[in-house]
């Protein structure tokens, strides 16, 4: 079912770059349409009452280009970028849900004290990098191991983050952790996804028949990922 949102009043605003994300939470919503609006059509958004789901795809660049184009055309109330985080620095419980408290952008530099709306009260604070290369782990620990003691990382909020300042709109992130701070993921975002950064299940496939080696460390991510999700499931519904 699709639907033009030009009459709807939207107050919440979802992000995120993943089916995986946010399949708990969508199926725990029940009603929902496709949302058809001018250029926004090119992106899978769907609408649950006056709570909108945008999915921007993996990294930076396609999370700027969908707030952009989605802020430009509505003024939501509240922001979220929710979704899959990994820890930098510091342990955390893989599935642990962190509320964002500052992000940064690596390497372009950058950082924003983010205010603290309320909404994920009870959630451990955390700083986040995010990080608009690929980069491993263990080079991002060598630039900022003096800086913070605590540390979760992403590829998408900081763009958000910023329109959302300069717009005066409140914003929250929120992030499910899925590797832990030893974990190096030995495959890159472009490994698995499309041309818009959407996962491609073919590529991953593909991936694998190439480089079976990689099989185990897919099958733990992909568990710690549905662990996650169900937690960002869980602090959304406690606010939507």
């Amino acid at each position: 079912m699709a639907a033009d949102i030009g009459a709807s009043k939207i107050k919440i605003a979802v992000f995120y770059a993943l089916d995986a994300e946010m399949k708990p939470t969508l199926a725990m919503l029940g009603r929902r349409m496709r949302l058809e609006h001018g250029n926004l059509n090119r992106f899978d958004i769907v609408q649950a009452g006056q709570t909108c789901f945008i999915k921007t795809g993996m990294g930076v660049k396609n999370s700027a280009q969908a707030a952009r184009e989605f802020l430009y055309t509505f003024r939501p109330e509240i922001v979220i970028s929710a979704g899959f985080g990994g820890m930098l620095l510091g342990k955390a419980d893989i599935g642990k849900p962190l509320s964002i408290s500052a992000v940064e952008l690596y390497p372009e530099g950058g950082k924003l004290e983010l205010p603290d709306t309320g909404l994920f009260t009870g959630l451990r604070k955390a700083p986040l990098i995010t990080i608009s290369q690929w980069t491993r782990k263990a080079v991002l620990k060598e630039k900022i191991r003096q800086k913070e003691f605590f540390l979760a990382i992403d590829m998408e909020t900081f763009p958000l983050a910023s329109m959302c300042l300069e717009r005066k709109i409140r914003f929250a992130g929120i992030r499910a952790v899925t590797d832990g701070e030893d974990m190096e993921i030995d495959f890159t975002p472009e490994d698995v996804s499309d041309e818009s950064g959407y996962y491609s299940a073919s590529k991953a496939a593909w991936l694998i028949a190439k480089r079976p080696a990689l099989l185990p460390q897919a099958l733990k991510l992909g568990a710690n990922s549905r662990k996650a999700a169900e937690a960002i499931c869980q602090a959304l519904l406690n606010i939507l």
